[in-house]
Formats: structure tokens, C-alpha cells, sequence
């Protein structure tokens, strides 16, 4: 076994100063970034309990189609390419200005020509109720509703 050695003054002051930069860039994620900045972002995500009779609320979006049928918009990278994280920072905006939504029928139309085309868009917040700890009831909540614009050739609003 070999024998231990000291690390220089040079070595450790590196890795010091990497032990900073690291920190510095966490606090800064944590107090002004987003998800995006992930794997230094906020990790509000985790920072919280809900209390026994409290709720748990997780927004999603459903869509109309233009033959009447109502589908979960997969809000994966692979689907839309918004993923979940991504609308739960964005639901203020939206609830706000539901013409964002005319992004996610452009992108659903532009990666899958083969899915029926969205005519309707919701913003909907799944609601879990808890009694105690556990599950009382389920209820939704439509935050924001957005009819496409030429739902068969969807466009960026504004183009």
C-alpha cells in the first residue's frame, strides 16, 4: 500500500476555489434560477411536505382533438417537447396568456404529422385531496383554455 501523501498548497487551493465555484453556482440556481439551469437550479421540487389534509396539485394538458376526441398531451421531450418540469414553471404564464398554448398544437402537428390535430387546448391542475394522509378525492381544475388557431395547419401566433 502506498504511503499517504499531503496535497500541495497548489492542489488544495484548486480545489478549493472548485468547492467555491460550485457552491456559488448552487446558492445562485437556488435563489434566481430555474429548471433549466438544472443540475444547478432550484430544488423547490423537494423542499416541502404536505400536511395530512392538505393537497397535491400537478398541472397537465389535455386536447380537444378536431374529431371531438379529448387526449393527455405526453409532455415528454419525445411528445410536444415540454416537458412536465418546464409547464409547472410556466403555469402563471399561461393562466395569463393562454396563446401560449398555440405552441404546443404547432410542435404536436410539426413532430407527429400522424396524431390528429389539437383544436382545443387545457390547462388543467390534477387536485389530490388528502383526509388524514390519505387520498379523499381527485378533482380538476381548468386553469386555462386556448382554441387553436387553424387547427388543421397550426401556426405560431403572430406568423
Amino acid at each position: 500500500m502506498p504511503a499517504e501523501q499531503r496535497l500541495s498548497r497548489r492542489r488544495l487551493a484548486w480545489r478549493a476555489a472548485v468547492l467555491l465555484v460550485g457552491s456559488l453556482l448552487l446558492v445562485r440556481g437556488t435563489l434566481v434560477g430555474s429548471d433549466q439551469d438544472w443540475p444547478l437550479g432550484p430544488m423547490g421540487q423537494y423542499a416541502f411536505s404536505v400536511p395530512p389534509d392538505g393537497e397535491v396539485r400537478s398541472p397537465g394538458l389535455t386536447a380537444e382533438t378536431v374529431d371531438g376526441a379529448v387526449v393527455r398531451v405526453p409532455l415528454t421531450s419525445d411528445g410536444v417537447g415540454l416537458r412536465r418540469a418546464e409547464l409547472e414553471s410556466q403555469v402563471g404564464t399561461i393562466e395569463r396568456d393562454p396563446s401560449r398554448l398555440q405552441d404546443v398544437a404547432v410542435q404536436a402537428a410539426a413532430r407527429h404529422p400522424e396524431w390528429p390535430r389539437y383544436a382545443v387546448l387545457r390547462l388543467e391542475d390534477t387536485v389530490t385531496h388528502l383526509r388524514d394522509g390519505r387520498v379523499a378525492e381527485t378533482t380538476h381544475e381548468v386553469l386555462a383554455t386556448w382554441r387553436v388557431v387553424d387547427p388543421e395547419h397550426p401556426r405560431a401566433v403572430g406568423s
